[in-house]
């Protein structure tokens, strides 16, 4: 019997599992690609060639890790998000320079190597790239046997960017008066977790750890379509060391951040941090972002642009500073050293360096100490020390850097002379005395001056009192940019000066402009925000207040069909909800599909997405871009895409492999899928009826394939809400604040009364008085905003509470073919009212069966409330919006007639029927003067719903307010 022999795998490695761990994130990294990627995982090396359209590309490279932040996610057992953390790290820090990430490489490092668990971490970072528009191009996974705990890894990555020499962004143009954009973190990122782990010492469980591993937010995208967008003078990546330590860093000497307290919402988790913790606000600020994860430097005109930028990219953006000139901010003392000279020390020789050695005595400072080999000592402008060392850069000065000495040996107070280190020696340039041992490249230096430096790891400042105030530092710099050094004796260039962030006293809340409108809107919703900017537009003395800050997650996307309207040209007042929002001044805003030949649409839960002709870059933008999608799910995708070259019939007959997700071409739309359920939640809710009177029903999981022509066209244009209702919310108070109507943000309304003329109520101290109150909050709102009422307001708040329940009633006019439109050939339209919307439907008229008379059936639904009973009355209500819109309607009415309890479920109103609708009215019963606009107002209708109410309140305000005219702005 033979003894077998010790193996890799016995000490710890197995290279089974490693290459099992590769094939499973194979897939992962193709969907990573860009059509510049040559090879990926797998080689030796990963292949990229530059992007094309560069004439001077510059690669900017950067890497980090995610720190302590992974022992909560061994703690929660959660491993999907710090890869995300990972990535962040890294791209963040290089898009900072202007340069769009292009390539990113990871290592990860663990004890005995858990394929499932390091898959989701590898998952996580193709997640991060994807988000950042990055390959994922190689990475090494190191098994280290006894070297990390059981269960524990390290992560470490690198990135590569590029960008044009021509718009490197390095914060030399940076000025005073110009504007700092805060960009909102989503919570801790991916720094301070040694001091919160302390503080939730014994108390953290897996739930907080959940809540703490909410992943670094990634600003690639947003950044680089700022730039596109406006001119930014300097991008800061807000990580170790917080604003005061991060946003100095693009700031030119002389000049410093004045941040006002209160401009931006400081997320909870913080709060809780320094309560439970006990944390000084000095710590938090220099610890934790505080809420701001990147900044942006823009000229006070741009600032409204550049938030605008962002929130269209569903990035909220707050401007939370400005820059500012301060004199004497870094500047020397003569001589270049503090006055107080003799308060420092007799000899100080750096701790863990070798004395000098012969002919260079360790003598009292302010003597001759001449260097004669390279090695670390002390150096002109290392006097003026901060007060704590930083954590990520070391504190001694570069070891024998050649650089002016101080004063010759033996020098008396009448010679000023300056040897010079042998180095220099014989290098054509006069040696003159002066006074300034770091001194300025004058007469007789052809040398700069040194920057004047802080040792960090030397102790406390013994600056004299004026430059204590300002913080010391160095001479302003009036060359041109020096780099970033990070080495051996150059302090973290954030560090050039104390004091460069002041932070200035929360604003004090703005007063309320006007205390009587036309109009006041309360509360955050989509219908609240819609109406402000339509009544504001329209002339109307307009008031809104939201009541809370609203964050748009990009996460949650909206959708908006362009309606009837582009079927309908002829027809009047039957805008719809893109209407609505043309009228308020966004048709340009938002983000509408082209159509071109050749081109090609993907629809997903985040993002429709035009796709190139050629194959090669289809496939590989296709799998950059679905990362809500799997490797299969792509790869369906593309075959169903490369299917489109064969005939229709073919086509039809066999159907391809449709993605789950979803798939519809660009100019001949013949097919949508899936059906519901899988369609997004947000596309069924605004979408679906507008196409419900072309698809008759969306059985199973094939969609029909027959498809009006109407609904192609309907199709062709959307409009894309990136944030959803959120951002559209915030995109709508923007408009109403450019026409001149007053946006109150993070303000309490309160002790509403209802009175003969209008309402009254409390806001921020001021009492505000309105024509017609809009009311676009939860009923939860609206109740404690009429605590103590009367009559009138309980009586508000109980209808608020309390939805009516709505049904389905068909109203069925038969008319002659002339009285009609030739557009409504099988079309329908949403019609905004104050009863609610309509739709309308048309079929052929038939007196017998199987005989047509040529007439035309004209059906319009409208949901009802449920205790309406008057049939008589609901059809001349119908009739009353439907005349002035179709002309010599009247005449040619040859029958009418109202089916309030259909007899068979309308396939048009499907959605509303299995939905089971409740919903407010719009027009409140408590007092003409009081309109619903909330989310709740037309429930199923998604945002179409919300912007129709919202046209029906800005229609009520425009008649109390008495105006016959109105202005467009």
């Amino acid at each position: 019997m033979t003894d077998k022999g010790l193996t890799y795998r016995d000490s710890g490695v197995d290279i089974e599992r490693g290459d099992a761990l590769v094939e499973r994130i194979k897939p992962l990294a193709r969907r990573t690609a860009r059509p510049e990627v040559l090879a990926g995982i797998g080689g030796f090396g990963g292949l990229f060639e530059v992007p094309q359209g560069y004439r001077e590309p510059v690669l900017v490279v950067g890497t980090d890790g995610v720190g302590t932040k992974l022992k909560l996610a061994f703690l929660a057992g959660k491993h999907d998000t710090v890869g995300i953390d990972l990535v962040a790290m890294s791209v963040n820090d290089v898009v900072v320079c202007g340069a769009e990430p292009v390539v990113f490489l990871d290592y990860f490092a663990t004890s005995r190597l858990d394929v499932a668990e390091a898959e989701q971490v590898i998952k996580g970072i193709a997640e991060g790239c994807l988000r950042a528009g990055c390959a994922l191009i190689g990475g090494e996974t190191a098994e280290l046997p006894g070297f990390y705990a059981r269960g524990e890894y390290d992560l470490a990555g690198f990135c590569v960017g590029v960008v044009e020499k021509s718009r490197i962004l390095d914060g030399s143009r940076v000025k005073a008066s110009d504007v700092v954009v805060g960009m909102a973190s989503s919570g801790l990122h991916s720094n301070g977790f040694s001091l919160a782990r302390k503080v939730f010492d014994g108390k953290l469980d897996a739930d907080l750890a959940r809540e703490l591993l909410e992943p670094t937010r990634i600003y690639v995208k947003e950044c680089l379509a700022l730039r596109d967008a406006v001119e930014v003078k300097a991008f800061a990546h807000i990580t170790g060391g917080g604003l005061p330590g991060n946003l100095p860093r693009v700031l030119p000497d002389g000049h410093r951040a004045a941040l006002r307290r209160g401009s931006w919402p400081v997320p909870e988790v913080f709060s809780r941090i320094q309560k439970a913790g006990k944390v000084a606000e000095a710590e938090m600020l220099r610890t934790f972002n505080m809420g701001i994860g990147m900044c942006a430097v823009v000229s006070r005109g741009e600032v409204a642009r550049a938030i605008d930028v962002l929130a269209r990219r569903g990035q909220p953006a707050f401007e939370i500073g400005e820059i500012e000139s301060v004199k004497g901010l870094g500047e020397p003392e003569s001589g270049g050293r503090a006055r107080d000279a003799a308060a420092l020390p007799k000899s100080r020789i750096a701790r863990g360096v070798r004395s000098p050695g012969g002919g260079c005595p360790a003598e009292a400072l302010g003597r001759s100490r001449l260097p004669r080999r390279f090695h670390a000592a002390d150096h002109a402008g290392f006097a003026r020390r901060l007060r704590a060392p930083h954590p990520q850069h070391p504190s001694q000065p570069a070891a024998g850097v050649p650089r002016t000495s101080c004063r010759a040996a033996g020098a008396g107070s009448g010679r000023a002379g300056l040897r010079v280190h042998r180095a220099r020696r014989g290098r054509r340039h006069r040696h003159r005395t002066h006074r300034h041992p770091g001194g300025s490249a004058g007469a007789g230096r052809r040398h700069r001056r040194d920057p004047l430096r802080a040792d960090p790891g030397a102790g406390a400042s013994v600056l004299p009192p004026r430059y204590r105030a300002l913080g010391g530092g160095a001479r302003p710099h009036r060359g041109p940019p020096r780099p970033h050094r990070r080495c051996v004796g150059s302090p973290g260039s954030h560090h050039r000066f104390a004091g460069a962030v002041r932070l200035m006293p929360a604003p004090i809340a703005k007063p309320v402009a006007k205390r009587v409108y036309d109009v006041a809107v309360l509360g955050p919703d989509v219908g609240g925000a819609a109406a402000a900017a339509l009544c504001s537009r329209r002339g109307l003395r307009t008031l809104l207040a939201p009541l809370s800050p609203v964050t748009a997650a990009r996460e949650s996307e909206g959708w908006l069909l362009p309606g009837a309207q582009s079927i309908l040209p002829p027809l009047r007042q039957l805008s719809g909800a893109v209407g609505v929002l043309d009228e308020a001044g966004l048709g340009t805003d938002l983000q509408r599909q082209g159509g071109g030949p050749g081109s090609f649409q993907i629809l997903t839960e985040r993002l429709r997405l035009s796709l190139p002709q050629d194959p090669a870059r289809r496939r590989s933008e296709l799998r950059r871009e679905l990362s809500d999608v799997g490797a299969a799910e792509a790869e369906a995708a593309l075959e169903a895409l490369e299917t489109l070259g064969r005939s229709w019939d073919d086509f039809l007959r066999e159907p391809p492999p449709w993605p789950p997700r979803g798939f519809l071409e660009r100019r001949r739309l013949r097919k949508v899928v899936p059906a519901p359920p899988q369609l997004p939640e947000g596309l069924i809710g605004e979408c679906l009826h507008a196409l419900a009177p072309f698809v008759t029903s969306l059985p199973g999981d094939v969609a029909p394939e027959s498809l009006a022509r109407e609904a192609a066209a309907m199709l062709r244009a959307p409009l894309r809400v990136f944030g959803g209702a959120a951002q559209l919310a915030e995109l709508l108070r923007n408009k109403c604040s450019a026409a001149g109507g007053d946006v109150i943000p993070d303000v309490a309304a309160e002790q509403l009364r209802i009175e003969k003329k209008g309402v009254v109520f409390q806001l921020g101290g001021s009492e505000v008085r309105a024509a017609c109150l809009v009311l676009a909050c939860s009923a939860e709102r609206i109740a404690a905003m009429v605590q103590d009422g009367a009559r009138a307001e309980r009586k508000l708040a109980e209808e608020a509470a309390l939805p009516v329940e709505r049904k389905v009633t068909l109203a069925h006019y038969v008319v002659r073919p002339e009285g009609l439109p030739q557009a409504l050939e099988d079309a329908a339209l949403v019609l905004g009212h104050a009863m609610g919307p309509l739709l309308l439907t048309t079929l052929p008229a038939r007196r017998a069966r199987g005989e047509s008379s040529g007439e035309k059936l004209l059906t319009v639904a409208r949901v009802a409330d449920a205790g309406f009973s008057d049939d008589q009355a609901l059809v001349s209500s119908i009739r009353a919006v439907l005349e002035p819109i179709f002309p010599f309607f009247e005449r040619h009415i040859v029958h009418q007639g109202a089916d309030v309890n259909p007899p068979q479920p309308h396939p048009i109103l499907r959605p509303l029927e299995n939905g089971d609708p409740v919903g407010l009215r719009p027009a409140s019963e408590a007092d003409e003067h009081v309109v619903f606009a909330s989310a709740a107002t037309y429930p199923g209708f998604g945002l179409e719903g919300q912007i129709l109410a919202a046209r029906a309140a800005a229609g009520q305000a425009l008649a109390l307010s008495g105006r016959k005219t109105v202005s467009a702005t």
